[in-house]
């Protein structure tokens, strides 16, 4: 999602119009310049580019500096700065959908998980059909202690996105946290019968089925993920242990040593 992101805020600033050379020599455009960095994956330097530009020049275009500054700043893992940033973007006229998200993003890892909310309702209805926002939504409410609200952001996201895997995975996870067995067993049937299930996916409602308390049928939901991901040693791992927990230990050393094949030591 991040790179997609990042593509698409470059694209949009690589396709403003470029004034006509004159005949003298022009000046150095940094923040053109801070944009190819950023496209080359160069982000502290397109940080010291930009870090060379008086942002209250006539001639800056605000949004673009401060939306630039906040990629440059949120690769480089100050996210406190690049949050900063993306809020004077955003208080300059850059409404994109994905700044708002980046913002969220940025207010998320720095561990500033209300904030992420308020900017997120600062979106508005362009945010709210994304589904990166509802699960960023969700995790900060997790984070911030308030599982009620962190479900109920799942399941308005999952009425907007019902087959989107992120959201449903979230959804399961927190009710395993929240000690729902019974209702993360049936988010995770619903979760494996979607196409595309992934081993993970497996491990993920095999262990909502066994926390559930239905441990022969976790056991069968992961027998049918070692048919299907023979290569799998997270699932062979898996598979070993509720074999051990349902008192079968040879059953697991079998297991085991045929996940050996794949994966030797």
């Amino acid at each position: 999602m991040a790179a997609a992101l990042l593509a698409g805020l470059l694209l949009g600033f690589a396709l403003r119009p470029v004034p006509a050379a004159a005949e003298e020599e022009p000046e150095v455009d940094r923040l053109e310049v801070a944009a190819l960095l950023l496209r080359d994956g160069q982000y502290g330097r397109a940080a010291k580019v930009l870090a060379e530009i008086d942002p209250e020049a006539e001639s800056v275009d605000q949004a673009r500096y401060h939306t630039l500054y906040g990629l440059a700043l949120l690769e480089e893992k100050d996210f406190d700065g690049a949050g900063d940033h993306f809020e004077a973007a955003l208080d300059a006229g850059a409404m994109q959908p994905q700044i708002v998200l980046r913002l969220a993003q940025a207010r998320f890892e720095a561990g500033r998980y209300r904030e992420v909310i308020a900017a997120l309702d600062r979106g508005g209805a362009p945010v709210d059909a994304l589904p990166a926002a509802h699960l960023l939504r969700a995790q900060a409410y997790w984070r911030a202690g308030d599982t009620a609200a962190a479900y109920a952001a799942l399941e308005t996201g999952l009425a907007r996105h019902p087959d989107e895997a992120r959201l449903l995975e979230q959804e399961i996870l927190l009710l395993l946290e929240m000690k729902l067995f019974q209702a993360a067993r049936a988010k995770a049937e619903r979760f494996l019968r979607r196409a595309g299930a992934s081993a993970d996916d497996f491990v993920l409602v095999a262990e909502a089925t066994r926390r559930a308390g239905a441990a022969d049928e976790a056991i069968v939901q992961l027998e049918e993920a070692r048919l299907r991901f023979p290569r799998s040693e997270r699932v062979a791992v898996a598979l070993a242990r509720a074999y051990v927990e349902a008192g079968r230990p040879l059953a697991a050393a079998v297991v085991l040593q045929e996940a050996s094949r794949f994966h030797p030591r």
